[in-house]
């Protein structure tokens, strides 16, 4: 939790080039304790330059459970129909990702076009493997620079 954190601090205050990002915590500090399904809050995308998002997740299973994280990105005109979208991140560089597997403790960094023509975006997070003694915990958050 720190370092997501540090990262989005580093980001948004000491990086004179993302000067003016405004941060918005999508899926605050949550655990499940069972398989299922957290969608975030919904993000205005229209008039910012670029979005980045953080997501910090921890799974509280034994080195031997397969507890895991599937990540989506949704798309809308009009805050209603929704549509999957596409992002980059690090690990697939300039190739678009249409979803991402976490399953180990991790701080994954994720971003959209430049030319995302939408209003609307919103993250959506499925756990799998999940019960009483394995839990996941999440937190989401979005820096827009305008």
């Amino acid at each position: 939790m720190k370092k997501l954190f540090l990262v989005v601090f580093a980001l948004v205050f000491c990086i004179p080039l993302f000067a003016g990002g405004v941060v918005n915590t999508l899926v605050p500090l949550t655990t499940l304790g069972a398989p299922g399904r957290i969608t975030s809050d919904t993000l205005r995308v229209a008039d910012a330059r670029r979005v980045a998002f953080f997501l910090e997740y921890q799974d509280g299973a034994a080195p031997s459970d397969s507890v895991i994280c599937q990540l989506t990105v949704e798309y809308s005109h009009d805050n209603s129909t929704w549509f999957a979208a596409r992002f980059f991140d690090f690990v697939g560089g300039a190739t678009f990702q249409t979803g991402e597997t976490l399953t180990a403790d991790t701080d994954y960094y994720f971003w959209l076009s430049d030319n995302n023509q939408s209003e609307y975006a919103r993250v959506k997070l499925f756990g799998q493997g999940i019960d009483s003694t394995n839990i996941m915990t999440v937190e989401t958050l979005a820096v827009q620079f305008k």
